[in-house]
């Protein structure tokens, strides 16, 4: 096996690991306990970024072993499932959300849910699954495989570890919270806990999406090598 195969495969995994058990409220406990709050979420994102550069560094040198040659048809899911993921990740970084870092008190505010947070309460995350998934379909080798499938991995794995830490912490706050909100988007609107409303997200940050989605369209092979189209 290609050795930077191997060094693709620890990166994404260790990417997933590292952020679900230090996550775990029992084992998050005994740490900030050790070190604090502040060395804690120090570490935890160096160790990000150390996982994410290792990933990008060996992404960029595995060969293409295509799993699936992509017709026409999958090469272009991106061009129809980003401005998607953008919509959710440019309002969801602008928009109050008690699940958050830090932002954890606006459950204690009336109305906990605005905005993007009506459609999913993960818009972040979500964005960055559809990312994950729409890239590993559209190029159909081992190595997209393995670098996408290290933030599908985390996305899927930061909406329940992130629910699970704020229910054992924030208790009631965090049911009523959940009682109006989904973590699939539009499931709650579908279901008749929320409404729509699109102006409520901010015609602002709606727009800045856009605007942020057709500059990574036309700049794409400047970017990363590669048309999306």
């Amino acid at each position: 096996m290609n050795q930077m195969y191997v060094i693709l495969f620890v990166a994404s995994v260790a990417l997933v690991l590292t952020h679900v058990i230090p996550s775990l409220p029992s084992i998050r406990a005994r740490i900030v306990g050790l070190i604090g709050e502040g060395a804690f979420s120090g570490v935890y994102s160096v160790v990000a970024i150390c996982c994410i550069a290792a990933m990008v560094w060996a992404f960029n040198r595995v060969p293409q072993d295509y799993l699936w040659v992509p017709g026409a048809g999958l090469r272009h899911i991106p061009s129809v499932v980003m401005p998607v993921a953008f919509f959710l990740v440019i309002p969801g970084l602008l928009t109050k959300n008690p699940t958050i870092l830090g932002m954890e008190g606006q459950l204690q505010q009336q109305a906990a849910a605005t905005g993007i947070v009506r459609v999913t309460r993960h818009p972040f995350l979500w964005g960055v699954l559809l990312w994950s998934v729409a890239h590993m379909l559209a190029n159909g080798d081992v190595g997209s495989l393995l670098f996408f499938g290290g933030f599908l991995g985390l996305s899927a794995f930061g909406m329940i570890g992130i629910d699970k830490k704020r229910a054992v912490r924030y208790g009631d706050d965090w049911k009523h919270f959940v009682a109006v909100t989904s973590s699939v988007p539009f499931l709650a609107i579908a279901t008749g806990r929320n409404k729509l409303r699109l102006g409520e997200i901010g015609w602002l940050k709606l727009s800045l999406a856009l605007i942020a989605y057709l500059a990574v369209f036309m700049g794409h092979r400047w970017l990363f090598g590669a048309t999306p189209y």
